[in-house]
């Protein structure tokens, strides 16, 4: 078997067709989900890219081990299969990928926009006509160039990534050099603010100045986003989401020309969602908005396609997925299809086994901006916990939030006044899963500590 990962930034669920929503925003992931299976209850383990990811490559939470988010530290799941003989190939557009070391394991890892974008930003271009001057030692010229730079952003806003159309050209050369055994990462960055669409599908078209002070406002004075204006930022998304579908529909389609689908599960999902105004809030992690655990940020959407039966029915017999899973549970799944057994703890459980469903726990750090890593020391930690009727968050600042979420589905009123015993009782639940994982997990690292200094004295002994 192969293995396509397909990771869509910031997608949140309830903007996609076969979830509910009434814009024709999806028709080919609907199609995937018709064709495959759809996980109704998919949850990401944190509210922003790093950390979620990390859980994902590595089937651990953010906090389990204590080396927060460090990815080259838990032995990811690209680091197993290369391992094991299976080549690992990764295509992306996100620069946290590359600063942190997501690479590790990868036969190769190219992210398209940093290696082909040689275009200089409007600062350079600045500073460079004026760096043989002393002048440029200046403050008062220094601040001057900044503030010329930051009118030039209000007015004019590109896209920092590579779209999914470069994306896709990028897999599609790769391919070309792909053996017959691969497990293939692709990550897009299309649904990701700044929303710049190709194409006006849905609500009238703005100008690119529009947008550029639309983002401005996303990020810095969201509080003062007036209700056409959220109508404006909901449809930019909503014509990305569009856009992405497209490019997934494309991608495939060529897909299955250079690999056979009989043999290559795709799997499909979203690192984490994203917040549209609801609260008053926009995005998902930066300094200007308390770090989050709402449905709109961790309910993702998840696919799995394949055109063996055989392989969708050990999963579902029906082609949808009720039980609650978390995205921690997709690295045991693609073991279990390559048959390779890691020899380590996982948190997460494999899809292709008697599927247990658990309470989901999702964390983060809350600080200016939770994915650089100069912020950590100044962060404050918060959990969520996510059983059948409640949801939970607990931040270390001894802080609770519990809904109700039978009745109360859309977290609008925090009952955990009105109802301390339950928020205790899930508090008590949450404690004790987070010390059992991370017993469980320090256990199996002294057994492969053992393990490795037992081969080692054998070798000398040879």
């Amino acid at each position: 078997m192969n293995v396509v990962l397909i990771t869509l930034d910031a997608l949140r669920a309830d903007h996609l067709g076969c979830f509910g929503y009434q814009r024709d925003t999806s028709p080919n992931l609907d199609r995937i989900g018709k064709k495959g299976i759809l996980f109704t209850e998919a949850f990401a383990h944190a509210p922003y890219t790093t950390a979620s990811i990390t859980a994902l490559l590595s089937s651990t939470l953010p906090f389990i081990p204590d080396n927060y988010f460090n990815i080259s530290q838990r032995e990811p799941l690209p680091v197993i299969l290369n391992k094991h003989g299976i080549q690992t190939f990764g295509v992306h557009s996100n620069p946290w990928f590359s600063i942190y070391d997501y690479s590790a394991g990868f036969s190769k890892f190219i992210d398209p926009f940093k290696e082909g974008n040689t275009i200089k930003t409007k600062k350079q271009v600045i500073r460079e006509k004026i760096s043989t001057s002393e002048i440029l030692k200046n403050s008062h010229v220094n601040r001057l160039i900044g503030n010329a730079y930051k009118k030039i952003r209000r007015t004019k806003i590109v896209r920092p990534y590579a779209d999914a159309g470069v994306i896709n050209n990028t897999v599609l050369t790769l391919m070309n050099n792909i053996p017959n055994k691969f497990f293939l990462w692709i990550h897009y960055m299309d649904t990701h603010e700044p929303y710049i669409p190709h194409e006006f599908v849905f609500g009238s078209k703005i100008s690119n100045v529009e947008i550029a002070k639309l983002m401005a406002k996303f990020k810095s004075c969201s509080k003062d986003i007036t209700p056409e204006e959220q109508k404006n930022i909901v449809n930019l998304y909503d014509n990305q989401v569009r856009y992405l579908d497209q490019k997934i529909g494309e991608l495939l389609e060529a897909l299955s020309k250079v690999c056979d689908f009989n043999k290559t599960l795709v799997i499909i999902t979203s690192d984490h969602g994203q917040m549209l105004g609801e609260r008053g809030l926009f995005g998902h992690a930066h300094k200007n908005i308390p770090l989050c655990f709402y449905d709109e940020l961790i309910h993702v959407p998840l696919f799995i396609w394949c055109e063996s039966i055989k392989i969708l029915e050990r999963i579902s017999k029906n082609g949808v997925f009720w039980k609650k899973i978390g995205l921690i549970d997709i690295a045991p799944t693609i073991l279990d299809i390559f048959e390779v057994d890691s020899n380590k703890k996982l948190i997460g459980q494999s899809l292709l086994r008697n599927f247990i469903e658990k309470p989901i726990i999702s964390q983060g750090l809350e600080c200016k901006y939770p994915n650089q890593v100069k912020y950590f020391s100044s962060g404050i930690r918060k959990h969520c916990l996510r059983t059948e009727d409640y949801k939970l968050i607990y931040s270390e600042k001894k802080c609770l939030e519990l809904f109700d979420l039978k009745n109360d589905p859309n977290e609008s009123i925090d009952i955990s006044a009105k109802q301390p015993k339950v928020a205790m009782r899930l508090l008590d639940q949450l404690q004790n899963t987070l010390s059992n994982y991370k017993k469980a997990y320090e256990d199996t690292e002294q057994i492969k500590i053992k393990y490795a200094v037992e081969k080692m004295l054998r070798s000398k002994k040879l």
